[in-house]
């Protein structure tokens, strides 16, 4: 149950019994009072009368307190348990009784003073709608009982004075139980903004502690991601012999050209490792295939080709469980070309990873200064007529841009 809301069935044991006091206590009352009578004569009232008015008073008020009492538990057990409901019949039940006893005997002080509980009733339930209420059925009730008592012809006192004071009385009382009503609501509403705030403060707490052992084993993740990724870039070195040194070369070059875009530090870093890693596939390949001297023929050309898925398969994994989610793309793309004439998967233009993109300038930039068994290192005029040649067609025209401005500059880590 919400905490704001009050637990009607928490007080129905407390009320029940409280109506059964009443109604007791009334039906005892009767006796006492008119038994005193008939011993004592004390208002002239002759014996006869005395024991007529004391039956009439028992079997009445005896019969609407007890099958108040009883009819409101019936009802009660049709009505859900904790419903609003229960506390218009539990409190209606006290009022009845109150009401009998005021039209029973016409006693202003003790039907006033009886009129409190229900009252009291709602200070507990802190409930405006049912305070309404029940000063509406007070004021009715205590009109009954000033009426039953002028009737009466064996009274003559005037009861206006007494029925001013008495009404007086309750409205008094009505008006300063209702900012006993507000206060309290007032007071819960703020102990419950309290409550909230604190529990907000301890949820942020463990929150922000689960955020930093989440952050931390992100961080032992990434740095075991960058173990492995030096431990697979020493792995594909040492098993190309002729290319020693070539995935460092990439990594520091597209490093460069990232840093030169302005990207992020966090995704230079992660171009960086796809350098390295750019690569990993050749681990699949034939090491004679890999390691031969001479150009290869068609047959052993798409042999090699297939390097790249092989990468992507490779570090597919790594990829999805870090914060490096470019990795795979590297590997799987790096030789695609612009004009869509590259493999695996003929991408074009922008449909090709931006990563994939820039390893492809740096790989073939250290390609062609490289000394190769086959061939000699290009000198940097001819670099730069090949890269200008491969602008829009095997290369993206912004990043050779941002290259040869490298070149030129000398800014290009190797």
């Amino acid at each position: 149950m919400p905490r704001n809301t009050v637990d009607y069935a928490r007080w129905r044991k407390l009320i029940y019994k409280l109506q059964l006091v009443a109604a007791f206590t009334t039906f005892a009352a009767e006796i006492v009072i008119n038994t005193i009578l008939y011993v004592t004569r004390s208002q002239g009232y002759a014996p006869e009368t005395i024991v007529a008015k004391l039956l009439r008073y028992l079997v009445l008020t005896s019969f609407i307190n007890f099958g108040s009492i009883f009819t409101g538990q019936i009802i009660l057990r049709h009505i859900p348990e904790n419903s609003p409901r229960q506390r218009y019949v539990l409190v209606m039940t006290i009022h009845i009784i109150c009401i009998d006893v005021a039209y029973s005997h016409y006693q202003f002080g003790v039907t006033l003073g009886i009129f409190v509980i229900p009252v009291l009733l709602c200070i507990l339930y802190e409930d405006f709608k049912l305070h309404r209420i029940t000063i509406i059925v007070s004021i009715f009730g205590l009109l009954a009982a000033a009426i039953a008592r002028g009737l009466d012809p064996g009274y003559n006192t005037d009861i206006v004075p007494e029925t001013m004071i008495a009404f007086t009385m309750l409205f008094a009382f009505s008006f300063f139980s209702r900012i006993i009503i507000t206060v309290l609501k007032e007071n819960r509403q703020e102990l419950l903004r309290v409550e909230k705030e604190a529990e907000k403060a301890k949820y942020v707490d463990e929150l922000n502690k689960k955020n930093q052992e989440l952050a931390n084993e992100k961080e032992r993740l990434n740095d075991l991601t960058r173990e492995a990724i030096l431990a697979l870039s020493n792995a594909v070195e040492f098993n190309d012999h002729y290319t020693n040194g070539h995935l460092q070369r990439v990594a520091n070059y597209s490093k460069s050209i990232a840093e030169k875009m302005g990207l992020e530090p966090a995704k230079i870093t992660e171009i960086y490792y796809a350098g390295l890693l750019h690569d990993v596939g050749k681990l699949g390949i034939n090491n004679e295939l890999i390691n031969k001297p001479e150009r290869l023929n068609d047959e052993e050309y798409e042999t090699i080709k297939l390097h790249t898925p092989m990468g992507y398969k490779i570090l597919r994994d790594m990829s999805e469980k870090t914060d490096f989610k470019d990795l795979s793309n590297g590997a799987k793309w790096h030789h695609e070309r612009y004009d869509g004439t590259g493999y695996p998967d003929n991408l074009k233009g922008t449909e090709i990873p931006l990563i994939a993109r820039i390893i492809a300038v740096a790989d073939s930039y250290d390609a062609m200064t490289s000394t190769r068994s086959y061939r000699q290192s290009m000198n940097c005029e001819q670099v730069r007529q090949e890269l200008v040649k491969g602008k829009g067609t095997q290369f993206d025209p912004e990043i050779i841009d941002i290259m040869l401005e490298l070149i030129d500059k000398g800014e290009l880590k190797h």
